[in-house]
């Protein structure tokens, strides 16, 4: 289907040439200055040299070329210039069969341009005494008709990119007639004169024009560059979560560039797996992994060598063709956030478009990702201090001041959602026992292996504490005291069910508990706490311990 669309491109492109061809056969092209034709080419093609981009649409001030050889030779000749113009720029820029397809845009729009102004105007307006107003027509013409054509064109060739500045690139070409219009009245005239100083003057001119032209849409883009590494260097020193620092990250990128996919890989501890961080799609992408292993695809490549790259088609790279990336998206920069001494992670910025991307894109993209590695390492860095902070250093486990801390919130938001909550209250049975028999460092490992069991058998969204000594506290969000009482006898059977095997020896536990739940039994966070604690040593340890036990009023 694909195929068949791109056919419709080359079918409307040969249609107008034929017909440009055929009318130059039939006589359209007398009076014809084939040192005129030549010096317009090289004119035109020297103007192409400082285009302004945007995606696949190519704005320039050669538009003056045409209307002035309209002026001057008439519709035929005119198109023709445009076709033989803008086919010659192409393959000079290694587009391609493109080629073909832009040489066919550019004959159609400015022969019917032409034709229809010709037909319309002529019979109410002497041509030298209007130009202006043939200019005008001409013009406006050109303009729609090239505009419905590129539209057709592109949505054949399965382009997407154009959606994002095409009113953008239609305001500036608008813009641009402002220029175009007179520029190419007085170089039609002196051409007529035959006044060769005076037209080498109106071309300097002219090419001026043109230079500034894409210096101030170069000025735009270079603040919108500084104002994007502005904002990304106040990352720097905010004290944002890691999350929230990838997320703004990407936000400031896509203030630069246009994305379908944009992504955060970063390094787990080990090096060897990546986690997707943050990401943001422009449209429905399901099957992106959220791990990459760091020897896979682009993302395993900028992650390895610590280097980006700019793939303008993904899917026609012999290395990365069978990348998972490779089956949503064609063109790709990857980007490395370094630190130091490492490479923590990547950056990857994907459009289904191929050739989207330019390497004045990939330029300012590397400076931005040097300034978001400072950005997420110093997050990582507060990440790693924040979570110390309500860590047990020695379990691993939150310690006593987080859950002083979460606790009310939890059952705050329960509350507001009409949920349970219950908190069981641990304790190792008779581990003094175990410092005096073995020592503290074997105290120290069997609270760390207690520890690990009771996280192995909750939920991810589960509250573990470390409560104090050898008591820990699991805080259970949306579970009765029922549905508590057989989490804590699976945890009670998993603490129970084989030694802590220490270098000295191997060492059997049990454990008590208790259980209070929210709001059945307490009312608040202290008392959910001292009813928890009290199940625990009346219904428990007083009752021979190995057991669990649920407050009651």
């Amino acid at each position: 289907m694909g195929e068949r669309k791109t056919l419709i491109n080359y079918l409307i492109s040969a249609a107008g040439v034929g017909v440009i061809v055929f009318d130059i056969a039939a006589g359209g092209a007398a009076g014809f200055d084939w040192r005129g034709f030549l010096f317009f080419t090289a004119f035109f093609l020297l103007i192409e040299k400082f285009p302004v981009y945007f995606g696949d649409i190519k704005l320039s001030l050669a538009t003056t070329v045409i209307i002035s050889a309209y002026m001057i030779w008439g519709n035929v000749i005119a198109a023709a210039l445009a076709t033989v113009c803008i086919f010659t720029s192409s393959l000079i820029e290694s587009k391609g069969y493109i080629s073909i397809q832009n040489a066919g845009l550019y004959a159609v729009s400015f022969y019917t341009a032409g034709a229809v102004t010709d037909r319309f105007i002529t019979s109410f307006f002497p041509f030298k005494t209007f130009y202006i107003l043939y200019v005008v027509i001409y013009v406006l013409m050109s303009f729609i008709v090239n505009y419905i054509l590129l539209y057709i064109f592109l949505v054949n060739m399965n382009k997407t990119a154009y959606k994002e500045y095409w009113s953008e690139s239609a305001l500036w070409e608008l813009f641009s007639y402002v220029l175009i219009m007179p520029s190419a009245i007085i170089l039609a005239l002196l051409y007529n004169w035959g006044n060769l100083l005076l037209l080498a003057v109106a071309v300097v001119c002219i090419f001026m024009l043109e230079y500034n032209f894409y210096l101030m849409r170069k000025m735009m883009y270079t603040n919108r560059k500084y104002t994007a590494l502005y904002e990304m260097a106040g990352l720097i020193n905010s004290n944002l979560e890691l999350k929230e620092t990838c997320d703004m990250v990407l936000h400031t990128v896509s203030s630069v560039i246009k994305y379908s996919f944009a992504g955060i890989y970063l390094k787990d501890d080990n090096g060897v797996e990546a986690e997707l961080a943050a990401s943001v799609f422009d449209g429905d992408f399901e099957g992106i992994k959220p791990m990459k292993s760091c020897d896979e695809g682009v993302v395993g490549r900028c992650l390895t060598l610590g280097t980006g790259e700019l793939y303008p088609d993904l899917q026609l790279s012999r290395n990365f063709k069978s990348d998972e990336l490779a089956k949503f998206f064609r063109c790709c920069i990857t980007l490395p956030l370094n630190t130091d001494n490492d490479t923590v992670g990547g950056i990857v910025i994907c459009h289904t478009d191929e050739r989207v991307y330019t390497q004045d894109d990939m330029n300012i993209l590397t400076l931005l990702a040097k300034q978001a590695s400072i950005a997420i390492q110093n997050a990582k860095r507060f990440e790693e201090v924040s979570l110390k902070a309500i860590t047990d250093p020695l379990t691993s486990v939150y310690n006593k001041g987080f859950l002083n801390t979460i606790l009310s919130s939890i059952i705050r938001s329960c509350e507001e959602e009409k949920r349970s909550v219950s908190l069981i209250m641990f304790d190792i049975d008779h581990f003094k026992k175990v410092n005096d028999t073995y020592g503290h460092l074997v105290g120290d490992a069997v609270l760390k292996e207690a520890a690990k069991r009771i996280r192995d058998n909750v939920r991810d969204n589960d509250i573990v504490v470390r409560f104090g000594g050898e008591e820990f506290v699991v805080v259970l969000p949306g579970l009765s005291g029922e549905e508590a009482m057989a989490v804590a006898e699976r945890i009670r059977d998993a603490v129970s069910a084989s030694p802590v095997v220490t270098p000295t020896d191997s060492v059997y536990l049990t454990i008590s508990g208790g259980i209070a739940e929210f709001p059945v039994t307490a009312e608040s966070a202290e008392k959910l706490i001292q009813h928890a604690d009290r199940a625990l040593y009346v219904g428990s340890k007083m009752c021979g311990r190995n057991k669990v036990s649920i407050y009651e009023t």
